[in-house]
C-alpha cells in the first residue's frame, strides 16, 4: 500500500499464500455447480434498517423446499382491507376481507398495487424476526422512505375500491344469478344442471303432447279392430246362413215333387242373394282391416316424429354454449377500511437452472 510504503518480502509471501488458499475453495464451488438463490448477485446477509414508521414483518415458510434449493427473502407490500358489497336488486349484502401482496423488486411502478396478487396466507400470523441463514434481496431505496409508504397506503384504498369488485354471473335463459361466494366454475355447473332440467321438462312436455295424439289414434285402432271382429262375425253368420239356404234348396230340388215349384225357385233365389251378401261382408272385412293398418301406420309415424323431435332437443342442448355475463358490484366507499399495511419479506426458493418459486 502506498500509505504504508513498499511491501516487504514477508508481506508479499503472506499475500501469495492467502491467494493460494482461496483458489481451491472457489474452484471447488464452481466445479460442484453451486446452487443459486433468487437474485443471488444482490443478496445480503444484513437485514436492511428501516425507519420506525414502517412496519416490517416476515412471512413464514409454509412449503417444503428441495435439497438443491436455497431460500432468500424478497421485499413486498402486504395490504389487507375490509370491503362491504351491497346490492338489493342482486340480493347481495356481503362483507369481505381482501389481502393483497405487491412485489417490491426492480423499478417500482407509480402504483405498486397494480402488480399485486391475492395473498393466500394468514395475515395475522406474521413473524417480527427473520429465520436464520436466509439472505435478503435488494430493497429499492424508495421502499425505505416512510413518505412513500404513506402514499402507497392511500393508493391501496383506491385500488381496493376500483379493482376489487364483487363479481357475480347471471344468465337470462334460464334466469340464474350466482351466489356471492360461488366460483365461476360452480355457477357453470349449476347453470348446466338448470339447462338439463329445462331440457328434461321440454322433453316431458313434448311426450305429453304426443301421448294425447297417440291415445286418440289408439282409440281409433281399437274401434277399427272391433269393426273387423264384427264384420268377421257377420261374415261367418252370413256364410253359414247361405250354406244352409243353399243346402235346403238343393235338397228340395232333389227330393221334392216338382223341381220348378214356386217354393224351390224362391229358395234358390234366396240362396243366390245370400252368396252376394257373403261377398259383400268379405269386402267389409277387408276395408276394416285396411283401416286398422292405416291407423297403425299413422301411430308408427307419430312415434317416429316424437323420437326425431326428442333427438333435436338433445342435440340443441349438447351443442349450445353456456351463455352468461358478469356483473360487478363495487364496495361502498364509506364501508371500506384498511386493516393492515406493512412491508413484508417473502421467502422464495431457487436452484441452479430452475425457476424461482414462492414458499410462503
Amino acid at each position: 500500500s502506498y500509505l504504508s510504503g513498499p511491501l516487504s518480502l514477508d508481506q508479499i509471501k503472506r499475500l501469495a499464500a492467502q491467494q493460494d488458499q482461496s483458489k481451491p475453495t472457489e474452484e471447488m464451488g464452481q466445479s460442484e455447480g453451486k446452487p443459486s438463490t433468487p437474485h443471488e448477485d444482490t443478496l445480503s446477509n444484513t437485514r436492511p434498517i428501516l425507519p420506525s414508521q414502517i412496519e416490517e414483518r416476515f412471512l413464514p415458510q409454509r412449503i417444503v423446499t428441495e435439497p438443491n434449493e436455497k431460500i432468500a427473502y424478497r421485499p413486498a407490500l402486504l395490504g389487507v382491507g375490509t370491503l362491504h358489497y351491497a346490492n338489493s336488486r342482486a340480493g347481495v349484502d356481503e362483507w369481505r376481507k381482501v389481502p393483497l401482496l405487491a412485489p417490491l423488486s426492480g423499478d417500482i411502478p407509480t402504483n405498486p398495487w397494480t402488480e399485486s396478487v391475492p395473498f393466500p396466507g394468514d395475515t395475522d400470523n406474521l413473524f417480527s424476526e427473520p429465520d436464520d441463514g436466509i439472505g435478503f434481496g435488494e430493497l429499492p431505496a424508495e421502499a425505505q422512505n416512510s413518505k412513500a409508504h404513506d402514499k402507497w397506503k392511500k393508493m391501496l384504498s383506491t385500488h381496493l375500491y376500483k379493482e376489487c369488485p364483487l363479481v357475480l354471473w347471471k344468465s337470462k335463459q334460464p334466469s340464474l344469478v350466482s351466489q356471492p361466494k360461488e366460483t365461476e366454475e360452480e355457477f357453470q355447473g349449476r347453470l348446466r344442471q338448470a339447462l338439463r332440467e329445462e331440457r328434461d321438462l321440454a322433453m316431458e312436455k313434448l311426450r305429453d303432447q304426443y301421448a294425447t295424439k297417440s291415445s286418440r289414434i289408439e282409440d281409433r285402432i281399437q274401434s277399427a279392430q272391433a269393426r273387423v271382429a264384427k264384420e268377421e262375425s257377420q261374415y261367418q253368420n252370413q256364410r253359414l246362413q247361405t250354406a244352409i239356404s243353399f243346402g235346403s234348396t238343393l235338397m228340395g230340388a232333389l227330393f221334392g215333387r216338382k223341381l220348378t215349384s214356386r217354393t224351390n225357385i224362391g229358395k234358390a233365389a234366396t240362396a243366390i242373394r245370400g252368396i252376394g251378401r257373403t261377398a259383400d261382408q268379405r269386402g267389409d272385412i277387408e276395408r276394416a282391416e285396411e283401416k286398422v293398418e292405416t291407423l297403425q301406420a299413422d301411430l308408427r309415424e307419430l312415434e317416429q316424429q316424437l323420437q326425431t323431435e326428442l333427438l333435436e332437443i338433445r342435440r340443441e342442448f349438447e351443442e349450445s354454449e353456456l351463455e352468461y355475463e358478469s356483473q360487478e358490484i363495487r364496495t361502498k366507499k364509506t364501508d371500506l377500511t384498511i386493516d393492515r399495511y406493512c412491508l413484508v419479506w417473502a421467502p422464495w426458493a431457487g436452484s441452479a437452472g430452475g425457476a424461482d418459486r414462492p414458499v410462503y
